[in-house]
């Protein structure tokens, strides 16, 4: 076979094999819960300061979803409890403290 046909034929495969085109989402949520206490002994001054937490742990993330073609995905979640008051994690040292789950799913496979 000349090069030509050769190119030919290497172009026509390629144009055969179907294209296929994954789809993606990605989220990003988060809850802020603060407020203020105040507290004020007899004969002491009166103390104000942020409270983080009061009613539900302050926390973001990052949740999302890959498909991967033929009925098959990819999703996970990252979570991370924060301290509204100076910004620091909920848990020093460890990242995504409150969830971080990764799921890999899809259809049966099939006989060939």
């Amino acid at each position: 076979m000349s090069g030509l046909s050769n190119k030919i034929l290497t172009f026509c495969l390629l144009c055969a094999v179907p294209t296929v085109y994954a789809q993606s989402t990605v989220s990003v949520y988060g809850v802020v819960d603060t407020g203020f206490g105040v507290m004020k002994g007899k004969g002491q001054q009166t103390s104000v300061q942020a409270v983080s937490g009061g009613n539900a742990a302050s926390r973001w993330g990052l949740t999302g979803k890959e498909e991967l073609g033929s009925g098959n995905y990819v999703k996970f979640i990252l979570e991370q409890g924060i301290k509204v008051n100076n910004g620091a994690p909920q848990t020093a040292g460890v990242l995504f403290d409150r969830d971080s789950l990764l799921l890999v799913g899809g259809s049966a496979a099939r006989a060939l």
